[in-house]
């Protein structure tokens, strides 16, 4: 009984959904005129879900904000812990860090040439050498600083970026602009870029947006 009723109130929500869209999609001016009804109820549910993602981040950056050294310094000891099994963390001693100061008295300060001989061995398919998860590609940077730089790519990193970083600037775009996000159309610019691939198979190349990752758009 219990799912059934579970299923009507879907089922009336989905239809009152419908039916609003309907509404939007005939009558009000601020809605794209080159919608379809799907093309339309797509983009609501979208909009809608990033609102709410958004709003939330915005409210755990806030409250990390009130106490943003102690914040930190859980981050950097959730993240030296987690990675202390691999073998760069076994070589620097990762698993022994108990404080922000242990970490600026054990590790050096470094720069991307330190990690390279790692890099390497990630390149050529070895796992657990800078983290535990899969590797999901070698992003490559523009060379702005003179000489481009290889960095691996796992989907923490992705995860971290969207929801840290895309659904912040979503909410705060949302608060200072009430009226966005709207329901015209946009149009996003990208190109597809060439990408070469490592001995073990792993993709080299930007790691930003491209038209294969956004098939749907």
């Amino acid at each position: 009984q219990s799912t059934m009723q579970a299923i009507r109130v879907a089922g009336a929500g989905a239809a009152g959904m419908s039916v609003y869209a309907l509404y939007r999609l005939h009558l009000d001016p601020k809605v794209s005129s080159s919608h379809s009804m799907e093309s339309l109820l797509n983009q609501m549910l979208i909009n809608g879900a990033m609102v709410l993602l958004g709003h939330y981040s915005g409210w755990r950056l806030e409250a990390d904000c009130q106490n943003a050294a102690k914040v930190n310094e859980e981050l950097l000891l959730r993240l030296l812990q987690k990675h202390a099994d691999t073998a760069y963390g076994r070589v620097q001693h990762l698993g022994s860090i108990r404080s922000r100061e242990d970490f600026v008295r054990m590790h050096p300060m470094t720069n991307h040439g330190w990690y390279e001989p790692y890099i390497r061995r990630v390149m050529q398919g070895e796992a657990n050498v800078m983290f535990p998860d899969d590797v999901k590609m070698i992003a490559e940077t523009s060379g702005t600083s003179g000489t481009k730089k290889l960095m691996p790519v796992c989907s923490e990193q992705r995860a971290t970026f969207f929801l840290c970083g895309i659904a912040n600037v979503f909410q705060t775009m949302n608060r200072f602009f009430p009226s966005w996000p709207s329901l015209q159309k946009s149009c996003k610019l990208m190109y597809q870029p060439s990408y070469g691939y490592t001995a073990s198979g792993l993709k080299i190349g930007p790691n930003s947006s491209a038209p294969g990752d956004s098939k749907r758009l």
